[in-house]
């Protein structure tokens, strides 16, 4: 199973430096969510991670960096309103927070998050919306890649399976930690249990 992290959505002093680290430690997704930063915010973030790791970035917003930057690709909100409806030139994902929307969404995206599969590390109370066998019916139903998100732990990442899920994404469980060395430890153990899985 893959194991992709989303950013911090704030302003993180060592968010560069973790970031590298991750890629280093062998990650090969990252998603930028920066709400509400400027093209120039963001790419003072991105000029500070190796440009060897760019095309392994998805950006959630300031969309026009993309080919600047020779990122991976664009992730669009759930509440986007305009269908990746041809092959795009760069990779395309989207969210979405429940069974209905993901069966019901038109477009050819790479893969699709849905959330939140277990209570949340970074949000609190924000809870589960889908169990593990509601995932399992829909990448049956849908034939569409489900990246779990949403209290991706070490404890919780075991109930999925490839089956059931393409990817699962950390947020919480990687960046609760205030070091950077903490950060990758987390991130190597969610890694080794995803190998397995």
């Amino acid at each position: 199973m893959k194991l992709l992290v989303i950013s911090t959505p704030g302003f993180d002093g060592a968010e560069t430096e973790t970031i590298n680290a991750l890629f280093s430690a062998g990650l090969e997704i990252l998603h930028l969510r920066k709400p509400g930063w400027s093209n120039l915010q963001m790419a003072e973030l991105l000029d500070g991670i190796d440009p060897a790791h760019h095309p392994r970035i998805m950006i959630h917003s300031n969309y026009d960096l993309l080919e600047k930057y020779q990122l991976r690709g664009a992730h669009l909100p759930s509440r986007s309103i305009h269908p990746c409806s041809t092959t795009p030139a760069y990779s395309r994902s989207r969210s979405c927070h429940s069974i209905e929307e993901v069966e019901c969404l038109a477009g050819i995206y790479e893969y699709l998050f849905i959330s939140p599969v277990f209570d949340s590390v970074s949000k609190q109370g924000y809870l589960s919306a889908v169990s593990v066998d509601e995932l399992h019916n829909c990448t049956n139903s849908s034939g569409r890649r489900l990246v779990a998100l949403g209290g991706i732990t070490a404890q919780k990442l075991p109930e999925l399976s490839s089956s059931i899920c393409w990817g699962a994404a950390a947020l919480g469980t990687i960046w609760q930690h205030e070091g950077v060395v903490e950060r990758v430890s987390a991130f190597r153990n969610l890694q080794k249990i995803a190998d397995r899985i």
